[in-house]
């Protein structure tokens, strides 16, 4: 019972870690594309 729980929170925790890296890469990809994108009219 105890090995399972432990099993079961761990696997929650590295689907958590994995989406967080995703939204993370997401979030800077996307940043980097509206800069990208908003340079010229800056300039």
């Amino acid at each position: 019972e105890g090995t399972t729980t432990i099993s079961w929170l761990f696997d929650k925790f590295v689907m958590l870690m994995v989406c967080y890296f995703l939204v993370t890469i997401i979030h800077a990809l996307a940043r980097n594309h509206h800069r990208r994108r908003t340079k010229p009219a800056m300039d």
